[in-house]
């Protein structure tokens, strides 16, 4: 599994630092994602959508979901990992209604039902935490990792879109958080060519 697809990005802060100039994000969604709380939102109602080129297969077991909480009383961090399955996406999902482009897709990603119970169990701990008085904070993160290239590429002058929306319950909206990306950017030549041809 190539490690040079690797993306990662946290729910207040939308993507690391080195991805900011690559990116248009959605000053609102950012807003409104910095105010959700990891200990709060419910794992199994966790979803990410991806628009992405059509020939990207991200690896299965390449997306994973982790919970960190950063105590205020021990420089220890704890950290609880959960795969996320991902499966093709109509072009409607949860109230979003989005067509892709031409030579893309849907991906969305789930959280795993065998992880769901270690979150909501980290999450609890976290919550026994806060009220013993520590003053900690909490973050969730999506990375992804690994995958390859079926098929052909468009053209090396276009971009290869990559899009983001994030939702945290059934009830809510998908919040769109990255508008806009550019794959080939992101992975740079090397990038592109260590994810390599699927079997």
């Amino acid at each position: 599994m190539s490690r040079i697809w690797a993306l990662w990005f946290p729910l207040g802060v939308v993507l690391l630092g080195f991805l900011a100039a690559c990116v248009s994000t959605d000053p609102v969604t950012t807003a409104r994602i910095a105010t959700l709380s990891p200990i709060e939102a419910d794992p199994a109602s966790f979803r990410v959508l991806l628009n992405v080129p059509e020939p990207l297969e991200i690896a299965r077991g390449g997306a994973n979901l982790t919970l960190t909480w950063n105590s205020s009383r021990t420089p220890t961090k704890a950290q609880k990992a959960a795969r996320l399955t991902i499966a093709e996406a109509a072009t409607a999902t949860g109230g979003l209604s989005q067509t892709p482009g031409p030579g893309e897709k849907l991906v969305l990603m789930t959280v795993a039902s065998d992880d769901v119970p270690a979150l909501r169990g980290m999450q609890q701990e976290i919550r026994n935490a806060k009220a013993r008085g520590d003053e900690g904070h909490g973050s969730l993160s999506v990375s992804l990792s690994g995958g390859c290239w079926r098929g052909a590429l468009s053209s090396a002058a276009l971009p290869l879109s990559l899009r983001i929306w994030l939702q945290t319950a059934p009830n809510q909206s998908f919040l769109p958080v990255v508008r806009q990306a550019d794959l080939r950017s992101l992975l740079g030549d090397d990038g592109m060519q260590a994810l390599g041809q699927c079997p």
